[in-house]
């Protein structure tokens, strides 16, 4: 059995989520005989890339989202049920084929990554079968961190394709709301989503997910370019009264301006933009840059509204869907416009 074993986050505990990251640590049999059963690939992370992006090919899926439903049949995945359980997720073999199991008390997104997780797990039956089916005869229970580690940069590439991500994602300028639109298109969570804006330097953007706690707020987590997720950093907000942080809390608005952050007992002065989330307990910040300055700020935030930078129009005839031909093959894909118009009354559709 191989299962993705997720541990709670400790505090300042960090991943990168970038696949360029540690390529000289994938040295286990089940990574080398990966990239050994892919020619030409010149590392693991090569090999596990070139995996995903065959599925996804073979899928004949080109737009977002990318379920992992659309690759399962693909990879023998004969069935995905949704279970109470304590782990994430885990690929069941049964014979040659598959049944993934994703735990029932998660959000739908977290759900997506876990099960394109799965099925990374999925490649390594087939380039190393002999290791992979000799494990599940042991009395012991078989855990590969560097097997875990490439099923992730899999998973991120099954469900943000890095050519059609990339397309998408630099017709946005970062902020809280290109962030959320982002992740809500392709159907995933906001880290995995800013892990990847970052993994393929996208982005020169800081994020920080801001949490209630009674009156305060604490970060939850900061996700830097080149240094990955820091789940509860030591940051906080220098000053609550004038910050447009606690501002966009209680008044629900979007706000931009320099303020200072403290971080490890040093204080920054900051860009930031920040938005309420739909729950209204929580706050995801946008910080542009930084500069150190010897006092705190005068100036205080102003409030604003942020428009999102990329308009689609209307191309399903009112239907909210779009057909398109390529290669010979037809294919159909959710239609990205706010309001979806006939071609005969151009009347707005629900």
């Amino acid at each position: 059995m191989t299962s993705s074993r997720r541990k709670s986050p400790r505090a300042g505990s960090s991943f990168s989520g970038t696949p360029d990251a540690d390529k000289a640590a994938f040295t286990s049999p089940l990574a080398r005989g990966l990239c050994d059963a892919v020619p030409g690939a010149k590392d693991p992370v090569e090999a596990i890339l070139w995996h995903a992006r065959m599925l996804t090919l073979e899928s004949g899926v080109t737009s977002p989202p990318f379920r992992p439903a659309s690759y399962a049949h693909l990879r023998r995945v004969r069935r995905i049920v949704q279970r109470e359980m304590e782990v994430e997720g885990r690929l069941l073999p049964q014979g040659r084929d598959f049944v993934i199991e994703l735990r029932k008390d998660r959000p739908r997104e977290r759900q997506n990554f876990t099960c394109a997780h799965e099925l990374g797990h999925t490649f390594f039956y087939d380039s190393v079968p002999t290791i992979k089916y000799r494990s599940l005869a042991s009395v012991e229970p078989h855990h590969d961190e560097q097997e875990e580690k490439l099923c992730n940069i899999a998973a991120a590439e099954l469900l943000m394709p890095a050519t059609i991500f990339s397309k998408i994602a630099n017709d946005f300028l970062p902020s809280p709301q290109s962030l959320q639109e982002i992740a809500r298109t392709f159907e995933t969570s906001l880290t995995a989503t800013v892990l990847r804006l970052h993994g393929l330097k996208l982005w020169d953007a800081t994020f920080i997910l801001w949490k209630r706690r009674g009156s305060a707020l604490t970060a939850a987590w900061i996700a830097r370019p080149n240094r990955g997720l820091t789940y509860f950093p030591p940051l906080a907000v220098g000053d609550a009264d004038s910050s447009g942080i606690y501002d966009a809390l209680r008044n629900g608005k979007t706000t931009v301006g320099e303020e200072w952050l403290t971080f490890q007992n040093q204080y920054r002065r900051c860009h930031v933009i920040s938005a309420c989330m739909s729950n209204s307990s929580a706050i995801l910040s946008c910080v542009a840059g930084h500069t150190h300055a010897p006092s705190k700020p005068t100036a205080p935030h102003t409030p604003a509204m942020l428009p999102l930078p990329l308009e689609y129009d209307c191309t399903c005839d009112g239907t909210g869907w779009r057909s398109f031909k390529k290669d010979g093959r037809s294919y159909a894909a959710r239609c990205r416009a706010a309001q979806h118009f006939t071609r005969c009354a151009d009347v707005p559709q629900d």
